[in-house]
C-alpha cells in the first residue's frame, strides 16, 4: 500500500503548522464567506441537521429497546 496513506494517518504534534492550505480551498472559502454574509441561513441549516441527527438517534434507541427489552 502507498506510504503516503499511512503517513497521512499520523497525527502531528499539537499546534504544528500545517502544510495544507485549508482556507484557500475554493469550496471552503466560499462556504465561510456565505456563512459570514448570511448567518441566518447557516443557523437554519445547522438546526435542520441537528433535528435530523436527533431523529435518527431517537429511532435507533427505540429499535434497540424493542429488540433488547430491559
Amino acid at each position: 500500500m502507498n506510504n503516503s496513506f499511512y503517513e497521512s494517518l499520523i497525527l502531528p504534534p499539537v499546534y504544528t503548522k500545517s502544510k495544507a492550505e485549508f482556507w484557500n480551498d475554493e469550496y471552503i472559502s466560499k462556504q465561510m464567506l456565505k456563512a459570514h454574509l448570511d448567518p441566518e441561513s447557516m443557523l437554519k441549516n445547522l438546526q435542520e441537521w441537528d433535528i435530523k441527527l436527533l431523529e435518527q438517534t431517537f429511532r435507533n434507541v427505540l429499535l434497540n429497546l424493542q429488540n433488547n427489552p430491559l
